[in-house]
């Protein structure tokens, strides 16, 4: 008998630092290096500490140091900064796919370290793993060309 609850955990951020959740809870986050500062200027430690998760980081980030970020006129001003160019980003994704509703596919060489795990099984699965890997980014690249000449169309 399982008598375990789940509970998602939420950091309770100062209103002048909530946009820092929709920072972090977005990819774009990853190719934007003054993002990414902004969260290594909230504590790089932490930073460190937690891989550059920033949504595990705003988890455990102390509330004196909110606090403390939370006085400060020049980091709250890179925080809407940052914010604005996310939103600025956002708006142009709606604007070239003419829609509310945007469906985004990211895609990265870097999950061909997903078949690292399968080293141990030898060269064959790897081999395996990128080949497949392979064929359904070929697939998507096809239905991303198709999709773009549709809505250029």
């Amino acid at each position: 008998m399982n008598n375990f609850k789940k509970f998602k955990v939420v950091p309770d951020l100062p209103e002048k630092l909530k946009s820092l959740l929709a920072i972090a809870n977005n990819l774009w986050l990853t190719w934007n290096p003054e993002a990414i500062k902004l969260f290594i200027t909230l504590d790089s430690d932490l930073w460190e500490k937690n891989q550059h998760n920033p949504i595990r980081m705003l988890g455990e980030i102390s509330q004196e140091k909110l606090d403390e970020l939370d006085a400060d006129e020049a980091f709250l001003s890179e925080v809407q900064r940052v914010n604005e160019q996310l939103e600025q980003y956002l708006h142009n994704l709606h604007s070239v796919n003419n829609s509310q509703h945007v469906s985004i596919a990211y895609f990265s060489a870097e999950y061909v370290g997903l078949f690292k795990k399968y080293l141990k099984y030898g060269e064959v699965a790897l081999l395996i793993g990128i080949i497949i890997f392979l064929f359904v980014s070929h697939l998507i690249s096809k239905y991303t060309k198709r999709e773009i000449e549709k809505n250029i169309n």
